[in-house]
């Protein structure tokens, strides 16, 4: 597991990696005593619960992604089996550009036919 978080860690824009519980205890890489790493496991653990609460609502099945884009980083938190989530962070927002735009395309047209 270790080897597996080691090697996205190594790719060119990956900021971090972190395979975590989904109750938010660190699995790999062995850096719990980290602040920030404890509160990201912590906040990536949340996210990926309450996303599945929500769409439960409507399916059988949770989330197997979550993608959260931020100004300069995109958050990746991806399904890894029952009782774990692989958290990475990827600097930059290129590859979820297009897809941002679209959907502030669609929002903004369906703000106009909701007033």
């Amino acid at each position: 597991m270790e080897k597996i978080v080691q090697e996205l860690k190594q790719l060119p824009t990956v900021i971090d990696t972190i395979l975590l519980g989904r109750d938010g205890l660190i699995i790999a890489p062995d850096r719990e005593k980290e602040a920030h790493v404890r509160r990201f496991a912590t906040v990536c653990a949340t996210l990926t619960g309450e996303t599945d609460a929500a769409l439960g609502q409507f399916y059988d099945a949770g989330p197997e992604s979550i993608v959260v884009g931020g100004n300069e980083c995109v958050l990746i938190v991806v399904d890894a089996g029952p009782k774990a989530i692989l958290m990475v962070l990827v600097e930059g927002y290129e590859a979820f550009e297009d897809l941002k735009i679209l959907a502030e395309m669609k929002s903004s047209r369906l703000k106009d036919l909701l007033i």
